[in-house]
């Protein structure tokens, strides 16, 4: 919310009464800590920050764009190529890619090349740096443009319904459906000119992310710092990571970044709209929990030529919203199989199983959790034993004709087959399955434990010893 005041050094408060205000305020902080160079006033407190709107202009605005994005403007990044004394073919290549990469730089740069104009180019910049800034930062798609209407920028409050994506509607074509009984003077709308420093307070590439964690301004500010600086930290071979991926590996393993429910607001520049996603407290243990085990869901999972499933992502979906995992671990149990060979002291084995028996054992671990078991069943660790010398007894065809089996009848929820293929299974092992009375009373609650035994059924020993 924001609120004129009358103080000596402040004529503005702001207060982080929804996401929105909650991002500005993060913007507008690092705006001032800019240009603390200059002694420009500002002022943080629990519950708001404070500041004099005339110390906020279009020129200094537009050159923290430049300080912000950096290198992501083509002329900041032609600046700094052009500086070095020699250049290969390929930074020439790159250099003349950008002296034509958007509408603006083709209007300032218009015959110039790299290999025999940079001095006049270094000059041209300089001379037309604030429009060359204007013209890109509002347009780019990872910018202003990804964020807010490209020509809301620097409007006054009132000129629209919200200059957001997502938000913005064109008031002059659809005002009277706005409002109640078509009645123009009953529109709601909120919108404020310091809404054009929300994009400040994302961090990110392709999708950025914002924490409102406004338990305090402080707080506030400070994660969100530390959550950028962590994506700068993680940064491979010049190569920025997903911020999804820091910020959930940050909740991993960084003790004391999130402990607490927060509301997370992500930004994807394929989308024109704003999303939201609640990290809750319960789901935070569980995270922190499996911290040993978060790294074995990194897989990408085939499913055809053109989709594959990201289980990292996907086992960090159901445990922000609660639920089983069952449906990920029925599609990597379900997985084409092949069979390798392994040597184990002069023993030769063969191994039947889908390279994912570990992410599933975490992917169970999880539903336990879920279901608020920490550590396995006695049912379980009976299953994990019976399915070991399950795959000790019979031979590996009929061993993966069996998980097979299982795999599809649960996968299709046909219980009463599933138990009868267990009936067979055990007869024909002559391996007792001892586990098998918990999913008679209830297959649907005690599902972990087929998984489990499933999961297990993957060592067949081959009695030939290893050729000396």
């Amino acid at each position: 919310m924001k609120t004129l005041i009358d103080e000596e050094n402040f004529n503005v408060k702001i207060e982080p009464s929804d996401w929105r205000y909650s991002a500005a305020i993060v913007g507008l902080a690092r705006y001032f800590d800019y240009y603390e160079k200059d002694g420009i006033p500002f002022c943080i407190e629990k519950d708001c920050i404070k500041f004099n709107s005339e110390d906020i202009t279009e020129e200094r605005y537009l050159k923290f764009a430049e300080y912000f994005y950096g290198d992501s403007f083509h002329h900041v990044f032609l600046e700094n190529l052009l500086k070095n004394s020699e250049l290969s073919e390929e930074q020439l290549r790159l250099a003349n890619e950008k002296l034509s990469g958007n509408t603006t730089m083709k209007a300032v740069f218009k015959g110039c090349k790299a290999e025999k104009d940079r001095e006049k180019i270094l000059t041209l910049v300089n001379e037309n740096r604030l429009d060359i800034i204007k013209g890109t930062f509002k347009n780019k798609s990872d910018m202003y443009a990804n964020f807010c209407n490209s020509n809301q920028l620097f409007e006054k409050e009132g000129k629209s319904t919200c200059r957001l994506l997502g938000y913005y509607v064109d008031a002059g074509k659809k005002s009277k459906s706005l409002g109640y009984r078509f009645q123009n003077s009953a529109i709601a709308f909120e919108d404020v000119p310091e809404f054009d420093f929300i994009l400040f307070g994302f961090a990110g590439n392709r999708t950025f992310y914002f924490i409102n964690c406004n338990y305090s301004i402080e707080n506030l500010i400070n994660t969100n710092n530390n959550f950028k600086q962590l994506i700068v930290d993680n940064i491979v071979e010049g190569k920025e990571p997903e911020a999804k991926e820091v910020l959930f590996k940050s909740i991993v393993e960084t003790a004391g970044f999130i402990d607490y429910d927060v509301e997370v607001i992500s930004k994807d520049t394929g989308k024109d709209y704003f999303e939201t996603m609640f990290i809750r407290k319960p789901a935070v243990k569980i995270l922190k929990e499996i911290k040993d085990g978060y790294k074995g869901l990194k897989i990408s999972l085939k499913v055809n030529d053109n989709y594959y499933v990201n289980i990292q992502e996907e086992a960090v979906n159901h445990i922000l919203n609660n639920t089983l995992c069952d449906d990920i671990i029925e599609k990597i149990m379900g997985n084409k199989k092949y069979i390798t060979e392994r040597i184990m002291g002069n023993k030769k084995y063969k191994i039947i199983d889908s390279g994912y028996s570990y992410c599933v054992k975490v992917l169970i671990d999880i539903n336990l959790k879920i279901k608020g078991v920490n550590d396995m069943t006695q049912a379980m660790k009976a299953a994990y034993v019976a399915a070991k010398q399950t795959a000790k007894n019979i031979p590996a065809n009929k061993l993966d004709s069996f998980r097979q089996k299982l795999i599809s009848a649960v996968t299709f929820k046909d219980y009463d087959r599933a138990m009868l293929i267990l009936l067979n299974l055990s007869a024909y092992s002559d391996v007792q399955f001892s586990f098998a009375n918990e999913l008679f009373e209830d297959f649907e609650g005690n599902k972990e434990v087929i998984y489990t035994f499933i999961n297990s059924l993957t060592l067949k020993q081959d009695n030939t010893k290893e050729e000396k």
